[in-house]
């Protein structure tokens, strides 16, 4: 599995935070990481070095970074970390994506998830801003949803209009990232359709 920078940034801030195994077996354990899958002898960095990477092959390192950020919330480097190892992670699923448009089906609880990381996103909470973005869908998504007065509601609908087409989350996410850039609550967008799988 390829490795990027922001995988070796964020072993070193892990090891200068958690330096002991217990600690580093507590964190991996709550990010939801099989342990015995990962070594923990050696050195602070060489235990990190192992869980970041395992991490990063479960497809966990967003969970591991947000769980160290319950733990120091001012260390600023996680949330530039989680940033630039999205755009890393998006840069390469576009180009590993498959030409047919993928179809999610979501449970409530993950819709929820979806709704309140899109409402995170200043675009999606204004009426307008919200026009413009569903300007930017194809037709049969305009068309499908159906519009309220209020942003929850309302954000719920494009979101099951969306999902009702293949390829039509993609197409939202990404509609709503012309707007957004790479700000913080778009990675949160980012990272919350990266756990449906």
């Amino acid at each position: 599995m390829t490795w990027h920078a922001s995988l070796s940034r964020l072993v070193q801030i892990l090891a200068n935070l958690y330096g002991t195994e217990a600690e580093a077996r507590l964190v991996a354990k709550d990010a939801g990481l099989d342990l015995t899958r990962i070594s923990f002898s050696g050195s602070a960095q060489v235990i990190w070095d192992a869980i970041v990477a395992e991490a990063h092959k479960q497809n966990k390192a967003p969970a591991l970074i947000e769980r160290a950020r319950v733990d120091f919330p001012t260390e600023t480097g996680l949330p530039a970390i989680l940033q630039d190892y999205l755009a890393w992670r998006r840069e390469a699923t576009v180009a590993e994506a498959p030409s047919a448009p993928r179809s999610y089906q979501l449970t409530a609880q993950q819709k929820r998830q979806l709704v309140d990381a899109l409402l995170g996103c200043p675009t999606m909470q204004g009426g307008q801003s919200r026009d413009a973005v569903l300007d930017d869908l194809r037709a049969e998504i305009r068309n499908t949803a159906r519009r309220h007065s209020s942003a929850r509601v309302d954000v719920n609908n494009i979101v099951s209009a969306a999902l009702a087409y293949a390829g039509g989350l993609q197409e939202l996410v990404e509609a709503v990232r012309n707007y957004e850039g790479d700000s913080l609550p778009m990675a949160e967008v980012d990272r919350t359709v990266a756990s449906f799988g």
